[in-house]
């Protein structure tokens, strides 16, 4: 716990991010700059790690940790340098990205395993078969079921790291789903 008597250690940088955040445009430009290693630090602890994320998933860990920075900003102490906070950030968006992915996985092999889909008249594709048929979409429609079903976001949490409409965002989703209900009615059973 910092001691509150003695002048913070990282003081210039407690300054930049207070300017920024009351709206300086040149404290933002630089604090911009500085914070532009946030995607490599996430990349490389996740190269450090014993079971990295893969691709798709890193770079959904990337934008989180953005998202959160930016978030987290005004918790900023200057206890430490920006680059040091940002590598604890990304520490944390990668733990919270890898306990995701795998609560994920969980849910799919129990959903696969119960046979629900199949229950209902649908056809139960395992995670093979669903990634195979979301290759055939165009990227601008996997990505939307890739981040909903494999990476267990929400729609509205996705709306606002992308800085989008919440309704665009579901728009985006529900025409993949419509384009995958697509291809698999047309018959292509082969895919």
């Amino acid at each position: 716990m910092p001691n509150r008597d003695r002048p913070a250690l990282h003081d210039a940088d407690q300054k930049l991010v207070t300017s920024a955040i009351a709206g300086n445009p040149s404290a933002r430009q630089m604090l911009a700059e500085r914070l532009a290693c946030l995607p490599a630090i996430v990349r490389r602890r996740n190269l450090r790690e014993r079971h990295p994320l893969d691709a798709a998933a890193l770079e959904l860990a990337v934008r989180s940790a953005a998202y959160a920075a930016n978030a987290n900003l005004s918790s900023y102490s200057g206890d430490r340098s920006l680059e040091a906070w940002a590598w604890d950030l990304a520490g944390t968006e990668l733990n919270r990205s890898r306990t995701q992915n795998a609560e994920q996985a969980r849910d799919q092999e129990r959903s696969l395993a119960s046979g629900s889909a199949a229950a209902e008249g649908a056809t139960a594709w395992t995670a093979f078969e669903l990634q195979s048929r979301l290759e055939r979409l165009p990227k601008d429609a996997q990505d939307p079921l890739r981040w909903v079903h494999f990476e267990a976001r929400s729609l509205e949490e996705l709306a606002e790291q992308l800085e989008l409409p919440h309704a665009g965002m579901h728009t985006s989703y529900y025409r993949a789903l419509e384009l995958l209900n697509d291809l698999q009615s047309a018959g292509s059973q082969a895919f």
